[in-house]
């Protein structure tokens, strides 16, 4: 009665319709009225969602994200109802009773909804949730979230239908589960999908199967090289056929990830030299290649096909298993290419009215599911795919207005004037994935050539900054083609920024030696041919930065097979060249640490050499001559004071550095401690054993005098460098520090509650909770100098009295 009562409204605003269906359908199938009819009108619309295939036109694919969204609202709202009405065992009980004692007699089923107080009895409950279990005897609702991009909702029907089926296969559906961890970035689940399929025996009845996750697998784990392979063996054993076409479609888009252009181009016109009727699958392929490389001539003649021969030279659907192929939707990502490509035609051309016809029309199709994903929360996140393409057209229209058509009549609104500007803020804003990067990348390199303007030497520039940005993702993601030829087309306009990053490519490849060499060679004309102007007349001026990151580069290579000298000079010139950045610092320090653990490990007589700990008692060795003894102090004191200079410049490296030079630091006045004090005296709990062999040493008085030297230096270098960083800074190592609080050698003690005290006074709330056990411990010392801390804190922060007060007060209740 409500539906129809509103049913004059709905005619004229559909939104009232959706809002009204859940409450509908949830009283429909708890009073059990034309839930037969229901059961149709839903399956017909899972079906008519789910039958059209990525390569048909109609219907249009916002409506059916449109019909998508309203199933998964419905659903969602069942599921939340289902979810907060428990059902009552004793009055389960009850109405079991009473069935029991009436089945003689004809009574009606009482009414789900109690209309006095609004609540629902258990036979409407059980009947809600058996219709949300009917719904889920099949993948149809995990395959359409799939299939329109709700990755997370793909997942929870699959769930949803395991958990209906106890005796679920996960090997059955490992290639719809890879898919869907690949589209999540959840690589440990993948990773587990794989593992299942490799335990179970290859199916023989389907063997298609076996070889689509298997390419998949490579995919998902970056082996992109591997996959192409994979698909080669494949289409050389398969006939060149309809069947497979998704074969060839994945072997095509791989090597657009290879960034092989021409080699697409080419192998999808011989493919479609044989099977024309294939043109409609290929030709995007095709267009995106095209106007990633800027072929004008080429681009134009893709695009220049009918929209009518579209239509008649369909490719006829195959079977389910083929839908559900490892890139069943690849016309569809691809699809957005391909405005790009009609775009940027008529953009050359400068047809300002074709232009806007197509930006539209793109515009449009983009729509439909921003659209759909709104309707529910979470939409961002599931939208973002969209919303990623929204900024590159808002990119591609922004440039070309001003560059092309000297207009500022916009489509999309623009506030920044300075394309340089533009495109910097639109890569900082994105994630760090190559799946939003890249296009962007690519796009920016297109309309860079499209503009005939007279800064031609500017726009080589700005295009190999983007090659290398390109590498740079390649060989994160072990794209070892792509990386090369991003390299090479860069080499002319950054040669210095090429050469660093194929060394890192080499090193990452395990061509050690050869990256080694290729720095060295880059380091001598960077040095020696720099003054020549017909060599270095196209290239940018080398930054300091630049020689600072190649000094840097070399010297963390050569650690391994150069001398220490050597070593030292390189990042000596790396620190001259950057002084303020961090990470020379903080690698330097790490070089001084590695030393120090070398001669560690050289001491015989120790029995943990294979320790991690920082000095292992080196002082007291009897393995170690005293020439080794003071280096090693020296490795120390330079160790820590490098450390120190790396968190003044920043806190990337923090959970590091910070760590690493407060051991270094307390364990070597620990080790200290049996030469300073006399062995009743010594109250450490750590070296009570050591304290007489140690003081016996032949050379205890040169190692006392050096060594109270050493960490003098080292105690005035840490409370120097502690005055001139942020005490936010100490949190990340609090606990440990609070856990060094009783530490035996005095100054270094007074110094470290110095410390803890500064922390404590401007973070009393965050470090009070990390020093309650110190208050509470039944060590008289860590208690009392817990309270002396607190004491000292109060008297910095007047108002931390109370607050000190009222903790002991909580701490003893």
């Amino acid at each position: 009665h409500l539906f129809h009562a509103c049913l004059f409204a709905v005619r004229f605003n559909s939104s009232i319709g959706s809002f009204l269906l859940p409450y509908i359908v949830l009283h429909l199938i708890g009073e059990n009225l034309g839930q037969e009819v229901l059961d149709k009108e839903i399956k017909a619309l899972i079906f008519y969602t789910n039958q059209y295939d990525s390569n048909e036109t109609n219907p249009p694919s916002d409506v059916l994200h449109q019909i998508a969204q309203i199933i998964f609202t419905l659903i969602d709202f069942l599921l939340l109802f289902s979810s907060l009405n428990a059902i009552d065992p004793n009055e389960q009980a009850k109405q079991a009773n009473q069935r029991k004692r009436q089945q003689v007699q004809q009574v009606t089923n009482p009414d789900p909804l109690n209309i006095q107080d609004g609540t629902w009895n258990n036979l409407g409950i059980v009947r809600i949730r058996d219709y949300i279990r009917l719904l889920h005897t099949d993948l149809s609702l995990a395959r359409i979230a799939f299939k329109y991009d709700h990755y997370t909702r793909a997942y929870r029907h699959f769930e949803m239908y395991s958990s209906s089926d106890q005796q679920i296969n996960v090997s059955l559906h490992s290639e719809l589960l890879l898919k869907l961890f690949h589209r999540l970035n959840d690589q440990d689940s993948a990773y587990g999908i794989i593992g299942i399929r490799d335990m179970t025996p290859k199916r023989l009845d389907d063997p298609r199967t076996d070889i689509y996750e298997e390419i998949l697998s490579y995919e998902l784990t970056g082996q992109i090289d591997e996959a192409i392979v994979a698909y080669e063996n494949v289409l050389e054993i398969n006939e060149l056929n309809q069947t497979n076409i998704h074969l060839y479609l994945g072997y095509l888009n791989n090597l657009l990830t290879q960034q092989q252009l021409q080699h697409t181009i080419d192998q999808a016109t011989g493919i479609i030299v044989q099977y024309p009727t294939w043109i409609n699958m290929l030709n995007p392929l095709r267009i995106e290649a095209a106007w990633k490389l800027s072929k004008w001539n080429l681009l134009e003649k893709f695009c220049s096909y009918q929209e009518e021969t579209h239509h008649s030279n369909q490719v006829e659907p195959t079977d389910e298993s083929s839908k559900m192929n490892i890139l069943h939707d690849l016309n569809v990502s691809k699809q957005f290419e391909e405005y790009l490509g009609r775009i940027l035609s008529q953009a050359k051309k400068q047809n300002r009215e074709g232009f806007s016809s197509e930006f539209r029309l793109a515009l449009n199709s983009l729509m439909g599911p921003i659209s759909a994903a709104s309707m529910e929360v979470g939409s961002y996140q599931r939208a973002y795919d969209y919303l990623a393409k929204l900024h590159l057209l808002k990119d591609l229209e922004f440039y070309v207005l001003k560059n092309i058509f000297n207009d500022d009549v916009s489509i999309m609104i623009v506030d920044n004037d300075n394309i340089d500007d533009f495109w910097s803020q639109r890569h900082a804003l994105l994630p760090p994935n190559s799946k939003f990067i890249e296009p962007s990348l690519a796009l920016r390199r297109t309309l860079l050539l499209l503009d005939d303007s007279n800064d031609r030497k500017q726009h080589a520039l700005e295009i190999g900054e983007c090659w290398l940005h390109s590498a740079r993702i390649a060989r994160a993601q072990n794209n070892s083609l792509a990386a090369i030829g991003s390299l090479m087309k860069a080499n002319q306009s950054h040669p210095i920024e090429v050469a660093i990053e194929r060394a890192q490519w080499m090193w990452d490849k395990g061509e050690k030696d050869r990256a080694i060499m290729s720095l060295k060679q880059k380091k001598i004309e960077l040095l020696d041919t720099r003054n020549d102007a017909n060599q270095t007349e196209n290239r940018l001026p080398v930054s300091a930065d630049l020689k600072a990151q190649l000094w840097l580069l070399l010297a963390r290579y050569s650690e391994q097979n150069s001398p220490h000298e050597a070593v030292f000079e390189m990042y000596r010139h790396a620190q001259e060249a950057a002084p303020h950045w961090e990470e020379t610092h903080f690698y330097l320090a790490q070089f001084y640490d590695t030393l120090l653990s070398s001669c560690i490990e050289s001491d015989s007589t120790s029995s943990t050499s294979n320790s991690t700990t920082t000095t292992n008692n080196f002082l007291s060795s009897n393995g170690l001559t005293l020439e080794n003894k003071l280096r090693m102090m020296e490795y120390i004191r330079l160790a820590v004071n490098t450390y120190c200079r790396s968190l003044k410049y920043g806190c990337e490296f923090i959970y590091q550095s910070l760590t690493r030079l407060l051991t270094m630091w307390l364990d070597f006045a620990s080790d200290l401690v049996p030469f300073i004090k006399p062995p009743q005296a010594n109250t450490s709990r750590k070296q009570p054993l050591t304290a007489g062999p140690a003081a016996n040493l032949p050379d205890a008085a040169q190692i006392k005098q050096h060594g109270q030297a050493k960490l003098t230096e080292i105690t005035r270098e840490v409370s120097s460098w502690t005055t001139r960083i942020p005490p936010y800074l100490f949190l990340a190592a609090f606990p440990y520090m609070v856990s060094r609080i009783c530490h035996s050698e005095d100054m270094t003690s007074k110094a470290l509650n110095s410390i803890i005290t500064q922390v404590f006074a401007a973070f009393p709330q965050q470090t009070l909770w990390m020093m309650i056990n110190l208050y509470g411990s039944s060590n008289t010392m860590r208690r009392d100098r817990c309270i002396a801390i607190w004491n000292e804190a109060s008297t910095i922060e007047p108002g931390l009295h109370d607050f000190v007060i009222q903790a002991t007060v909580l701490i003893k209740q």
